[in-house]
C-alpha cells in the first residue's frame, strides 16, 4: 500500500511538516505544527479524514464564544462579578488574602471545617469569607448560601443570591 505525502499540506490549522512514527496499530503518525505555534503528533488518516483540524486550540476558542465548559475563564473587568466600586488596591488586598489562606489550608495551618459556620450545613461547597482582608487568616466558613447572603447586592447581582437562597428553600429569615 502507497502511502501518501502530506509534508507541506494544511488541514485546518495544521500544516504537516513530516512523519513521526507509528501508533500502536501501526498506523503513520504526522508530526503537525498548528497556526498557534503547538507541535502535535496526529494519525495521517484523522488529517486525510478531517477528523483533527487543531491541537485543541479551535475547540477552547469555541468553547469559549459559546460560554461552554472547558473555556478560559473570563475574569478581571470582562467577568460579570466584576465589582467596579473597588479600587484596585482593594482587588489586590482580597487577592494576596485568598492566596494567603489557602497556602495556610494547604500546609495545614488553618483547619477547613466540614460545616457551616451560619446555618450548621454540610450539603453546599463550605467557603472562606473575609470581613478583613489586612487579616486573611481571619475567616469565617459559610456554605454557598450563606455566603451568597453576606454578599447580597455588593456586585449588583440580585438574581444569583436569589437564585441561590430559592435552591436552598430557605431565606434565612
Amino acid at each position: 500500500m502507497r502511502r501518501r505525502q502530506l509534508a507541506g499540506e494544511t488541514f485546518g490549522r495544521l500544516k504537516a511538516r513530516e512523519p513521526h512514527g507509528q501508533d500502536k496499530q501501526g498506523r503513520l503518525m504526522w508530526l503537525c505544527v498548528c497556526a498557534c505555534g503547538t507541535r502535535k503528533r496526529v494519525p495521517s488518516r484523522h488529517l486525510i479524514q478531517g477528523r483533527t483540524r487543531s491541537c485543541g486550540c479551535l475547540k477552547k476558542e469555541n468553547a469559549a464564544a459559546n460560554g461552554k465548559k472547558g473555556a478560559p475563564r473570563i475574569s478581571g473587568a470582562r467577568s460579570h462579578f466584576f465589582d467596579r466600586t473597588r479600587t484596585e488596591a482593594d482587588r489586590v488586598r482580597h487577592v494576596l488574602a485568598r492566596r494567603r489562606l489557602h497556602a495556610a489550608v494547604r500546609a495545614g495551618d488553618v483547619a477547613k471545617p466540614d460545616a457551616c459556620s451560619g446555618c450548621g450545613g454540610s450539603e453546599r461547597g463550605i467557603q472562606a469569607h473575609h470581613e478583613d482582608y489586612s487579616r486573611p487568616l481571619d475567616v469565617v466558613w459559610l456554605c454557598t448560601t450563606c455566603h451568597a447572603q453576606r454578599h447580597p447586592f455588593v456586585r449588583g447581582k440580585e438574581w444569583y443570591v436569589r437564585a441561590l437562597i430559592a435552591e436552598g428553600g430557605d431565606d434565612g429569615r
